[in-house]
């Protein structure tokens, strides 16, 4: 096998990440990432790299996946039969990702991470004041929000949180450049009004910190911005209030909604009608569920299609636990712990914190079958051998001294 250049290699890295950051990025409903996924694995493969992982946490990653589509046995009642192949190709990603990834390639990806969210959230910004002409989401409540380069304000602003997480763990001696990069995320997240990745960020921030107390391990969060990100953020949030006089208020009534009936929108309620149609459906499964992608039966209004054949284009429920309950039942019990018990007990590492915003976030809008998940998921079960995300720390202090 010919070898491959050591620059070509790093690249994929990079574009791994990238890609992870668009959902629609696909040939022939294969996902870019998964394919440049597969080709970093022959080429370092090629180069003769060590290639290991964590064996104990890719083995209940295989076991886990395996009895989701166990659930297709036998079943008449899914949605899209080929929903479980997705699931496959996306977990095999991740365990492809695991094994090829170290400290250096983790910088690789992040480094790729970044520049895609920080890509599209941009281009939210610049729609938001209609400097970009394009075509905007209108939500049941007439809010007019961004959809940056990914078509739907939700994942934008999911992406921008999840670039977040991995700029406030960056070490770098770029801290100016950094700090920008945070700020153009920052007011990508807001102005998508995107409450599940609002929520999903605070969340995982709060369990990070406190496990990083529990378990006595140091984990590094850079706050340092400089002034000048700090008054752009400002003078940009007090610009957007002043054209937009509703901004703020939404944005406020958003955040109440998120915990008092009272202040849901129509979104938000039709939100709550599907969960409550979730919880039936997954109440009347039998104890493998219905096979995968049955939970799609419920409707945007919480009722339950029953017909042979659905109206709906849609292959995923929009909460994913309450999804798999009705899916696999109790097949999907080692999956749904493995997720949550790592990701927090591993919520002060890079990937236990990232894999805790996509699962917080599914819980109000599914991005399961999606790369950004398995991404995540792959950091999360190469934690132990990644170590830290950034340059060493004695690396960055030699640069900042010299300042």
């Amino acid at each position: 096998m010919p070898r491959v250049d050591g620059k070509v290699v790093s690249a994929l890295f990079v574009l791994i990440g990238f890609t992870s950051m668009f959902r629609d990025l696909q040939i022939s409903s294969l996902h870019v990432a998964n394919l440049l996924t597969f080709l970093g694995f022959a080429a370092t493969f090629a180069r003769g790299s060590t290639l290991r992982t964590a064996t104990r946490d890719v083995l209940l990653l295989i076991f886990a996946v395996a009895a989701l589509c166990l659930s297709m046995v036998g079943s008449v009642y899914y949605v899209n039969g080929l929903l479980w192949v997705q699931l496959c190709i996306q977990a095999l990603s991740a365990v492809l990702v695991a094994a090829m990834v170290d400290w250096r390639r983790l910088k690789l990806i992040s480094a790729g991470v970044i520049a895609g969210a920080t890509v599209s959230s941009a281009t939210a910004i610049l729609q938001e004041f209609r400097i970009l002409p394009s075509e905007l989401f209108i939500d049941s409540s007439g809010l007019i929000r961004p959809t940056g380069l990914v078509g739907e304000p939700d994942w934008v602003g999911l992406y921008a949180a999840f670039a977040l997480v991995v700029l406030l763990r960056w070490q770098t001696a770029r801290t100016k450049l950094r700090g920008w990069l945070i700020v153009i995320n920052a007011l990508a997240l807001l102005f998508s009004f995107a409450r599940a990745a609002w929520l999903a960020l605070v969340v995982s921030l709060i369990i990070a910190l406190v496990m990083t107390r529990a378990r006595g391990r140091p984990q590094y969060f850079d706050l340092r911005l400089g002034w000048k990100p700090v008054v752009a953020t400002l003078a940009v949030g007090s610009l957007a209030a002043l054209i937009f006089p509703d901004v703020a208020n939404t944005a406020w009534t958003r955040v109440l909604s998120i915990f008092f009936l009272e202040h849901r929108d129509d979104n938000a309620q039709y939100r709550g009608q599907q969960l409550d149609g979730l919880i039936a459906l997954a109440q009347s499964a039998p104890w493998n569920g219905y096979g995968l992608s049955a939970s799609a039966r419920v409707t945007i209004i919480g009722q339950i299609e029953t017909a042979a054949s659905v109206t709906t284009q849609n292959s995923v429920a929009t909460n994913w636990v309450l999804a798999l309950a009705a899916d696999a039942k109790v097949l999907a019990v080692p999956f749904i712990l493995l997720i949550g018990l790592l990701s927090v007990f591993r919520a002060n590492t890079l990937g236990g914190q990232l894999t805790l915003v996509v699962a917080i976030n599914s819980l109000f809008s599914n991005v399961m079958y999606n790369p950004v998940w398995w991404l995540a998921v792959a950091i999360l079960v190469a934690a132990e051998k990644t170590g830290g995300l950034g340059e060493r720390t004695s690396k960055v202090r030699r640069a900042r001294q010299k300042k």
